[in-house]
C-alpha cells in the first residue's frame, strides 16, 4: 500500500539521518518540517539523502 511504501521510505531516512513525518491519508504522505533557517547546502544534503533512500526502497520492492 502507499503507507507501506512512505513508512519505508520514512525508515530508510531515519537511518541514513533524515527526519521526516508521515501524514495524509493512513500516512501515505512524507512531511519535510526543515527549520525556517536552512541552507543551500542542508537542503541538498536533505534532497540526496532522499532521493537514496527512495532508490533504496524501490531496490527492495523491485527484489520483492
Amino acid at each position: 500500500t502507499n503507507a507501506d511504501l512512505a513508512e519505508a521510505v520514512r525508515s530508510e531516512c531515519f537511518d541514513r539521518g533524515l527526519i521526516v513525518e508521515l501524514g495524509g491519508r493512513d500516512g501515505s504522505t512524507v512531511r519535510f518540517l526543515p527549520p525556517l533557517i536552512v541552507t543551500r547546502e542542508q537542503v541538498d544534503e536533505i534532497c540526496e539523502i532522499f532521493a537514496a533512500s527512495l532508490d533504496a526502497v524501490a531496490s527492495g520492492s523491485d527484489a520483492a
